[in-house]
């Protein structure tokens, strides 16, 4: 079974999520200071991180750019109690995979790990050398980096983790009309309830943006009225 790392200062959130993870049969670490929890990523290497915001020391946002910027792609789960920092993990590309806001139930978060790793895995399925080429853009799976070719140059993109398998979702089903709920399922799992199907919409605007030289006038992400999205090569 999975090992989680949970970075939660609060002592009544950490005993509750370690009790209710323990009995699902994860083996759950537990740090409450921001301070260290890199270290004890890189000294364990655990199969996902379930991080608060708001900590002693470093803060979540900051614990999780590190992350990415290490080169790691293990799932990161944040957790915060406050609405406006939803704007800030979906927007300022800190590297999360997914996000809750407390307080949440222990069956929701159970439901949004599975789906995570069940995520996890799949992406590790792919070879190095597993690629698709749309206009000048390269995806290569094995390794789940963009890469966009000019005469001179190869330039990498960067994508979020949501954005990442938004972007596999429409590379597997190309020229088909899927719905945002299509999606949802697809990217979050089938446990998982969005309030707002909305979301989706700010995560393929701000993918658009990455993958469109015109975004107001898409190429490869078109929007099907009533219905969701196509992705068309």
């Amino acid at each position: 079974m999975a090992t989680l790392l949970l970075v939660e200062d609060d002592p009544g959130i950490a005993k509750a999520v370690t009790r209710g993870l323990t009995q699902e049969g994860y083996t759950v670490a537990h740090v409450d200071h921001g301070d260290h929890a890199l270290p004890w990523i890189s000294q364990n290497h655990p199969d996902l991180v379930i991080l608060d915001v708001r900590l002693p020391g470093l803060d979540g946002f900051t614990i999780c750019k590190k992350i990415r910027e290490s080169g790691n792609t293990l799932p990161v789960l944040m957790l915060t109690a406050r609405d406006e920092e939803i704007d800030t993990i979906l927007g300022l590309e800190i590297g999360a995979d997914d996000y809750m806001v407390k307080p949440f139930s222990l069956r929701e978060l159970q439901s949004r790990i599975k789906a995570l790793l069940r995520r996890s895995s799949y992406s590790q399925n792919f070879s190095q050398g597993d690629s698709t080429v749309f206009g000048t853009l390269t995806f290569h799976r094995g390794t789940q980096r963009l890469y966009r070719q000019s005469a001179s140059a190869s330039e990498e993109i960067f994508l979020t983790p949501i954005e990442t398998r938004i972007l596999l979702y429409f590379l597997d089903n190309p020229n088909q009309v899927v719905t945002r709920q299509q999606i949802i399922t697809a990217v979050w799992g089938e446990q998982i309830f969005l309030e707002d199907e909305r979301t989706v919409d700010v995560h393929i605007r701000h993918l658009r943006e990455k993958l469109e030289s015109d975004p107001a006038n898409p190429q490869f992400i078109q929007t099907v009225r009533g219905f969701g999205y196509r992705f068309t090569e």
